[in-house]
């Protein structure tokens, strides 16, 4: 629907670290009727799988090498004590019920997964998206706009100093 593609946009931006679009994503998203709790969640969404990201891209490639044999939770948790469980707990509390349904979450994390490059993170999000009744077109709509706006970010983060320079 068009509140998650608007909220796609915005934290696809926000992760491409672009001022202009991020802005401009805000206020049409806004003008919308997107609440500013959506969007704040949204934004967290993000967030907390762009920090996963960073802790299950390697999941396949380096578990051996930082888990301990039997381990029933995740690397980071077992090993990180508070840190770890802060992150678990922040994890947990994103999937609870909340303002935005479960699927429009998986879309936004599917989509950060993608940027951030992290196969495990996408193909986890993919799924997690089919299960909460997600379409392949929906999700395959994800990561085309998720793609398109973060190749437009990369024209547009410095807009203003492009058009000093370049103008």
């Amino acid at each position: 629907n068009r509140n998650t593609r608007a909220l796609i946009t915005l934290v696809s931006s926000s992760l491409m670290r672009c001022e202009h679009c991020t802005r401009s994503h805000i206020a049409k998203a806004l003008d919308a009727g997107i609440s500013s709790e959506e969007i704040s969640e949204a934004l967290l969404v993000a967030s907390l799988i762009t920090s996963g990201t960073q802790l299950y891209w390697m999941k396949d490639d380096f578990e051996d090498l930082l888990s301990e044999n039997g381990q029933s939770k995740p690397w980071f948790v077992e090993n990180a004590g508070k840190m770890g469980n802060a992150w678990r707990n922040l994890h947990d509390a994103v999937h609870e019920e909340s303002k935005l349904d479960p699927k429009t979450k998986e879309l936004i994390a599917t989509a950060v997964g993608c940027l951030a490059r992290c196969r495990h993170c996408t193909k986890t999000h993919i799924e997690g998206s089919l299960n909460e009744g997600a379409s392949k077109g929906e999700v395959a709509e994800t990561l085309m706009t998720a793609a398109a706006y973060a190749a437009t970010t990369q024209l547009m983060w410095m807009y203003e100093d492009f058009q000093e320079l370049l103008g």
